[in-house]
């Protein structure tokens, strides 16, 4: 007798098999899109990588900017940076990279830098009013570097849409940053093997004054003090006349307090305190990191509002724990000519109309013994003071005065004190704080006080600042800044000055990618 098979068994067998067929096609999905998963990973990855090495590029650039030297090479560890000059204007940047420098899977970096107008800063001054121009001469204003297109006197740069007959605004200098990344296999087969970022950024010289006072350590205002700010570049402070209106005046509330002392508070308002501004501080360094800074409740006032309100609680939202406070080293030089100065008469220094400032020294210092001295200023001057800058002793009545048309920046190496409440000082007759800047290189405390309004900047990034009395429409940046009298306007148009006698540095205005083939920024080849 023939046993005939179980149809069971032959079903079990199909469905065993169709489950293998179903498990096969499942794992090799899952390799499939595991592997195209890893693809895309890496891809993201070296992408990433190349936009690293693009903003690479543009610190090298900014870096070698300030450098100021070009061409120049260096090798480090495997990584080699070349630089070559590609016109009068232009210099081009090559960094490599070892080739195990990413990994051990052949992927290759490099970096291509390209500056234009790289030379600008070699011939470029601050613009100023007192000046007469001719073409081709470089200034910078607001931020932004010009060339003179046709012979002018007190026709300032206007800022966007850069609409002039008398400048172009085409000169600033310009950073083109490549970042490549190469993946393994011949690119000339596979083009997509080449992951590319492109970026351009506008330059600029940073400024020192960027805020009303500043001081690396501690900034101290006492009861009575308010501070706010306005743009010179516009009018005076308050105006209310065109363009500004009795109900709009030039006036604002852009006024920084800045400290960086962080281990206590590095901005302290003491007392009936107005701050029109903001205050920017270091954090703590126990849990909440609160913002170092402190206040009197009750009294002092930090707000936006114009004009300011009541005492009512500080606006909180306006005190930043992020605070910047440009230290660039002051550059003194005792060149020059010999500054004509004698106790109990008038001089008088400086070319009017000059384009260029004259230079004076002073190796005996600048002090004022009499009441009859007066030093006045009728063109664009730099004094080299070797010693301290004294302007009497509250009973001197000794002035500097500058002429509308004029502007001085007076560097020293010890101290700076003006203590004159009889009508003597710094008489500043353009109203304009970009036209007078005192720059010291001492370590010991300077002072000022005095009946005449101060309309300058100071900075004395080794030694401190009090402040006793007297109007200020300027600014200070100092180790340490007290002041004790008011008040405080700052002039916000001091955040774009460079100063001839402090080191430059040079920052980013303003940076994006260049993706659009026709994007006027990108370089051909890259």
């Amino acid at each position: 007798m023939r046993i005939r098979p179980s149809p069971v068994s032959g079903s079990v067998v199909l469905v065993a098999l169709c489950f293998v067929a179903v498990l096969g096609i499942t794992i090799g999905s899952y390799l499939a899109l595991s592997t195209q998963s890893m693809r895309l990973s890496n891809r993201t990855f070296q992408t990433t990588l190349s936009e690293h090495l693009a903003e690479m590029g543009l610190e090298y650039g900014i870096a070698a900017m300030n450098a100021g030297s070009f061409p120049a090479t260096w090798t480090s560890g495997g990584t080699t940076a070349t630089w070559s000059l590609l016109n009068a204007t232009t210099v081009i940047g090559v960094v490599t990279f070892p080739v195990d420098k990413f990994g051990d899977m052949g992927v290759t970096g490099q970096i291509d830098v390209m500056i234009e107008n790289y030379n600008v800063a070699t011939n470029a001054h601050p613009w100023d009013s007192g000046a007469t121009y001719t073409g081709g001469e470089v200034v910078t204003y607001g931020g932004y570097w010009f060339t003179c297109t046709a012979g002018n006197s007190n026709q300032a740069p206007l800022l966007p849409p850069f609409t002039s007959a008398y400048w172009s605004a085409a000169t600033s200098p310009k950073v083109h940053a490549r970042g490549m990344v190469t993946l393994p296999g011949p690119v000339s087969t596979d083009p997509s093997r080449l992951i590319k970022t492109q970026l351009v950024a506008t330059l600029t010289y940073g400024s020192l004054f960027v805020n009303a006072l500043a001081a690396t350590s501690t900034v101290t205002l006492n009861s009575g003090v308010a501070v706010d700010s306005y743009d010179s570049s516009l009018g005076t402070y308050n105006q209310i006349t065109s363009p500004f209106s009795a109900g709009s005046p030039n006036r604002g509330s852009s006024a920084v307090l800045a400290g960086g002392n962080n281990a206590a508070s590095a901005v302290r308002l003491l007392g009936t305190v107005s701050v029109n501004g903001y205050v920017a501080v270091p954090s703590g360094a126990s849990p909440a990191f609160l913002p170092l800074w402190s206040y009197t409740v009750g009294t002092t006032v930090l707000t936006g509002v114009i004009p300011t309100p009541p005492p009512a609680p500080p606006d909180l939202s306006r005190v930043s724990r992020s605070p910047y406070m440009p230290a660039f080293a002051p550059n003194l030089g005792l060149s020059g000519i010999d500054l004509p100065f004698a106790q109990g008469v008038t001089q008088i220094v400086g070319s009017p109309g000059a384009t260029a400032p004259t230079v004076y020294r002073a190796l005996s210092g600048l002090e004022f013994t009499d009441p009859l001295t007066v030093l006045t200023i009728d063109g664009p001057v730099v004094i080299n003071v070797s010693g301290n800058v004294d302007l009497g002793n509250f009973e001197s009545g000794a002035k500097i005065v500058i002429k509308p048309w004029a502007s001085a920046e007076i560097h020293f190496t010890g101290t700076f004190s003006c203590n004159d409440v009889t009508g003597g000082g710094i008489e500043n007759q353009s109203l304009d704080p970009l036209k007078l800047v005192f720059v010291g290189t001492g370590s010991s405390a300077n002072t000022f006080n005095s009946t005449l309004d101060f309309y300058g900047a100071i900075y004395t990034p080794n030694a401190a600042m009090n402040w006793d009395g007297g109007i200020l429409y300027g600014a200070i940046s100092a180790t340490d800044v007290t002041i004790t009298g008011g008040p405080i306007h700052y002039d916000v148009a001091l955040q774009h000055l460079a100063v001839a006698g402090v080191d430059k540095a040079y920052i980013i205005t303003k940076w994006r990618e260049v993706t659009a083939p026709a994007d006027p920024d990108r370089i051909s080849g890259w």
